[in-house]
C-alpha cells in the first residue's frame, strides 16, 4: 500500500490535525480546527459578489457562467452603413456603362461586315477616342507629361496591333461562324460578370479584372476574325485595315478606358452626380443608336434587341438598387463584447 494512503487512513482514524491537536482532544485542538475552518471560509469567494468578465481572478462562478448582463452590450446593425436609393443607383451606373461599352464593340463588327462603316471611318473613330484620352491625361498631369506618356505608349501599342493583325485575321478562320459568335457571347458575358468595378475606387486590381480583360480581348479577336480580307490583298498575311481598326477600338475600350477612369478617380476628379449621369446617358445613347443602326442587317429583330438592351439597363440602374435597399431592411447583424478586438488606428498616431 502506498505510504501516503496509509497516512491518510491513520489521520482519519485518529483525528490527527496538522499543527497539533485532534478531534478526540478538547481545548487547543478543537479551537485550532475552528480557527482553521474560519480562515478557509474567509478565503472562499463570496457568492453574493457580482460576476466580472475576467479569468485571472477567482470567482464564485464556473468558467462557463453566463451572467444576466451578457446581452447588455449587444448592438444590432451597429456596423451597417444605411443605403440611400439615389446613391446606390448612381453607383450602379458604372455597371451599366460597361454594358454600353460591350454593346458598342459588338455592333462595330456587325457594321464592318455589312459595309455601312468602312475601315477608314473606324480608324477616324479610333483616332478621335485616342485624342480624347490624350486630352484627359493632359488635364490631369499637364501637357508635357501627357505628350511624353503618349509618345512612349502610343507608337508601341499601335505597332503591336499592326504586327498581330494577320494573326487576328487567320487565328480562328477554321471555326464556323455560329461557334465563333456563341463563344464570343459567352466570353463577353464572362467579361461583364468578372469585371473589377471596385477597382475604379482603388489602386489595386483584383484577379477578376485580369480574367475580365482576357475574356474581352478573346471575344474581340474571335469577332475580328470574321471580317473578310481586303479586296486588294495579295496575301492572307497582309495587314487588314478593318482588322487593325477593330482591334484598336477593342484596346481603347477595354484597356485604356478603364485605366483612364481609375486614374481620374485616384487623382480626385470631381464625381458629381450630373457628370456621371451625363456620361452614362451619352454612352447609352451611342449604344442604342448603334444597335438601331443594325436594321436591314441579317434576319434578326433589331427593335427587340434594342428593347432588351433598355430593359437590361433599367434593371441594373433601377430595379437592382431598389431591391438592395429593400432587402437591407431585413438584415440583422449582431455585434457585442464577444467579438474579437480590433486595433484603433487613432491610438497609433
Amino acid at each position: 500500500m502506498c505510504p501516503s494512503h496509509s497516512f491518510a487512513r491513520w489521520r482519519r482514524k485518529t483525528g490527527f490535525l496538522p499543527g497539533g491537536g485532534s478531534r478526540r482532544m478538547g481545548g487547543d485542538g478543537i479551537a485550532r480546527r475552528r480557527s482553521n475552518g474560519a480562515a478557509s471560509t474567509s478565503n472562499e469567494p463570496d457568492r453574493a459578489a457580482s460576476w466580472d468578465r475576467v479569468l485571472y481572478r477567482k470567482q464564485a462562478f464556473p468558467d462557463n457562467h453566463t451572467d444576466d448582463t451578457f446581452l447588455s452590450g449587444l448592438v444590432l446593425n451597429g456596423r451597417i452603413t444605411p443605403r440611400v436609393l439615389s446613391e446606390v443607383m448612381l453607383d450602379a451606373t458604372t455597371v451599366s456603362q460597361q454594358l454600353a461599352v460591350v454593346a458598342l464593340k459588338s455592333t462595330a463588327v456587325a457594321h464592318l461586315l455589312s459595309g455601312r462603316v468602312t475601315a477608314r471611318d473606324l480608324v477616324a473613330i479610333d483616332a478621335a477616342l485616342l485624342a480624347a484620352g490624350a486630352l484627359a491625361v493632359a488635364a490631369m498631369h499637364g501637357p508635357a507629361r501627357a505628350v511624353r506618356r503618349c509618345a512612349r505608349v502610343g507608337p508601341a501599342m499601335l505597332a503591336a496591333i499592326l504586327a498581330l493583325t494577320p494573326l487576328f485575321q487567320t487565328m480562328t478562320a477554321a471555326i464556323s461562324d455560329d461557334t465563333a459568335v456563341a463563344t464570343a457571347v459567352c466570353s463577353l458575358a464572362l467579361h461583364l460578370l468578372t469585371h473589377d468595378y471596385a477597382s475604379l475606387n482603388s489602386s489595386s486590381a483584383r484577379l477578376g479584372s485580369f480574367v475580365s480583360l482576357g475574356a474581352a480581348m478573346f471575344a474581340s479577336a474571335i469577332l475580328t476574325s470574321r471580317l473578310p480580307p481586303a479586296p486588294d490583298a495579295r496575301s492572307p498575311l497582309e495587314p487588314n485595315a478593318a482588322v487593325f481598326a477593330d482591334m484598336t477600338l477593342a484596346v481603347a475600350l477595354f484597356v485604356l478606358l478603364p485605366s483612364l477612369r481609375r486614374e481620374a478617380r485616384q487623382r480626385g476628379a470631381p464625381r458629381t452626380a450630373v457628370r456621371r449621369v451625363f456620361a452614362t446617358a451619352c454612352l447609352h445613347a451611342a449604344a442604342i443608336a448603334s444597335v438601331l443602326a443594325l436594321r436591314g442587317i441579317g434576319d434578326g429583330n433589331v427593335t427587340t434587341l434594342a428593347v432588351g438592351y433598355v430593359a437590361a439597363v433599367f434593371g441594373i440602374v433601377v430595379v437592382c438598387p431598389a431591391w438592395l435597399v429593400r432587402m437591407m431592411g431585413f438584415k440583422e447583424q449582431i455585434n457585442g463584447p464577444w467579438d474579437e478586438a480590433k486595433p484603433d488606428a487613432s491610438l497609433l498616431r
